[in-house]
């Protein structure tokens, strides 16, 4: 456990001036949005609640992206080659700083939906949202960033790999292409072409009640459950489970970056 943490405490040191400089910068464009809002006396509020939105989403790729970060910085540094802890604790290490900063972005974030709401008051929509979308949307949302997180991983780690191989060396890249290229022409064989997972592997599917409802100017939007294939979730867990175990073999094995 105390190596754990020291791992922890090492990846926020090295990282501490990349994500001081995205919360500077994402608060100098959120603070600049805000004066461009209250500049604009029409829809100024929906305006700038629809950019809070929007910057939100966008955080689905903030794990993916630190952790190429962090796994970059290694490849120059080349400290993991020296590290005494396994694999594992390495990239768990990088995926807890990751969600870590995360999770400060959101709150900046939040800060400044708070701070939206007292100048322009509530946005002129009616919503309404069962309590189990809003957990299942947000597990949903970490869960599918930290797959894709562990996909980019998966690939960081077979281009160093293949750096051990001469021949290989120099078009280290087209192979991670390709093998990219490869994991979605499963899926397409598996989900579109045969339709396998979805018709005979635990095809089990139900309806989640989601009783979403938006009004926005007239504009009603409703939705009363969504469908859950379980055979498909199933899959991507299981994908993502083996893509970190290879990841981690491959890290055991020292590779020359």
């Amino acid at each position: 456990m105390n190596s754990f943490l020291g791992l922890i405490k090492k990846e926020m040191i090295v990282s501490k001036n990349w994500i001081l400089t995205w919360l500077i910068t994402l608060t100098l464009i959120l603070t600049s949005f805000l004066i461009l809002a209250l500049r604009n006396d029409t829809h100024a509020g929906i305006i700038y609640y629809i950019i809070l939105i929007a910057f939100f989403g966008m955080h689905f790729f903030f794990i993916p992206l630190s952790m190429y970060s962090f796994l970059h910085v290694e490849g120059k540094t080349m400290l993991w080659l020296y590290n005494p802890n396994s694999s594992n604790k390495l990239l768990l290490a990088k995926l807890l700083v990751s969600t870590i900063y995360l999770v400060i972005s959101i709150v900046v974030i939040g800060i400044f939906t708070l701070i939206s709401l007292a100048m322009f008051g509530k946005p002129n929509l009616e919503t309404s949202f069962s309590p189990s979308l809003v957990f299942y949307g947000i597990a949903y949302f970490f869960i599918s960033s930290l797959s894709v997180a562990i996909l980019v991983t998966f690939l960081w780690t077979v281009y160093h790999s293949l750096s051990k191989f001469p021949r290989l060396k120099r078009v280290r890249w087209l192979a991670v292409i390709l093998v990219f290229i490869g994991l979605n022409l499963i899926d397409y064989f598996l989900f579109e072409h045969t339709q396998l997972i979805k018709n005979h592997f635990f095809n089990i599917t139900f309806e989640m009640n989601s009783q979403i409802y938006f009004e926005i100017e007239g504009e009603k939007f409703n939705v009363d459950s969504i469908p859950f294939h379980v055979g498909t979730e199933l899959y991507h867990l299981i994908k993502t489970v083996l893509l970190y175990i290879i990841s981690c073999v491959l890290l055991d094995k020292k590779v020359e970056v």
